[in-house]
C-alpha cells in the first residue's frame, strides 16, 4: 500500500446542486457529474495526479476500452509523453474494499492496453504496480511513479 493522502485535494473539487441534483465538476471531461462516492475518489485522484506533475492533457476520464470484445470504461488512464498508456487507476468507494477482484478487473481492462503501471483506491487506501507484460507479472511499489 502506498501512502497517498486524498483529504487536501476536497477543496479544489467545485460542487453544485442542480435541478435537486448534486453534481461535480469534472475538468478533465469538462462537464458536470453526477456527485457519487466513487466519482469523489476519482476526483481526488485526478488532482493528487496533477499534483504530482502529471499533466492534466494526459489524462482520460472513463476511457472506453476493448477487451475479449466487451466494451468498458477504464476510470482514469494516464498517457505517456509519447500519448501511450502509462497508468491505469481503478477508482472503488470508500467504503468498497480494495481486494484481489477489484485489482483483477483492473489488470483485466489494462490487457488491452498494456499501461505498465496500475493503481486501485477507494480513497482511504491505494495500491501501486509496476507491470510487466512480457512476464505476466506485478510488482507492488510504495509510491507513484514519477510521471513520463
Amino acid at each position: 500500500m502506498i501512502q497517498l493522502d486524498l483529504t487536501p485535494f476536497a477543496e479544489k473539487l467545485k460542487k453544485r446542486r442542480y435541478e435537486g441534483l448534486r453534481q461535480l465538476w469534472c475538468p478533465v471531461r469538462r462537464k458536470w457529474v453526477a456527485h457519487t462516492p466513487e466519482e469523489i475518489v476519482r476526483q481526488l485522484m485526478i488532482e493528487a495526479l496533477v499534483a504530482h506533475g502529471i499533466p492534466r492533457g494526459r489524462i482520460a476520464v472513463e476511457q472506453q476500452v476493448r477487451v475479449n470484445r466487451r466494451s468498458k470504461r477504464v476510470d482514469i488512464l494516464v498517457y505517456d509523453r509519447h500519448m501511450h498508456p502509462w497508468l491505469l487507476v481503478e477508482c472503488k468507494a470508500p467504503r468498497v474494499a480494495l481486494t484481489d477482484q477489484v485489482f483483477a478487473q483492473a489488470s483485466w481492462y489494462n490487457m488491452a492496453l498494456k499501461a505498465p503501471w496500475l493503481v486501485i483506491t477507494n480513497g482511504r487506501q491505494t495500491w501501486c504496480a509496476r507491470i510487466n507484460h512480457e512476464a505476466k507479472t506485478w510488482t507492488l511499489v510504495r509510491a507513484l511513479p514519477q510521471p513520463e
